[in-house]
């Protein structure tokens, strides 16, 4: 008795498989480099999304400090203003006419104050 076996059947087969074997590698690095696509898109759209929310803190920060630098310059303003009208107001001096209740007596020039006039033009301080 003699058995004839189909080699090429069994080539034909251990083709197949060595196909299959490779598509689903294929598929498996498809799969593993669209994973890692992935992963690059959302670390990088992270990244830009700090990096924004930095610089929006950082205009917001600048933006603060350009508002206390006037504000610090409104205040010094304000200071300086008021020690011009402090100053302003020590310094002011004014001309009254002061009545001292003496009336002049034409026949007598020497009088009880020594012939002074009735009114007399002093300057006098705030």
């Amino acid at each position: 008795m003699y058995i004839f076996f189909d080699f090429a059947c069994f080539k034909e087969e251990e083709q197949k498989e060595e196909e299959q074997k490779e598509e689903e590698q294929k598929e498996e690095e498809q799969k593993e480099k669209e994973k890692k696509e992935k992963e690059k898109k959302e670390k990088e759209e992270k990244e830009e999304e700090e990096e924004k929310e930095e610089e929006e803190e950082k205009e917001e920060e600048e933006e603060k400090e350009k508002e206390e630098k006037k504000e610090e310059k409104k205040e010094e303003e304000q200071k300086k203003e008021e020690k011009r009208k402090e100053e302003k107001k020590k310094k002011e001096k004014f001309t009254a006419i002061v009545y001292t209740g003496f009336r002049i007596n034409p026949s007598c020039w020497l009088g009880r104050n020594g012939g002074a006039s009735a009114t007399h033009m002093t300057t006098m301080t705030r």
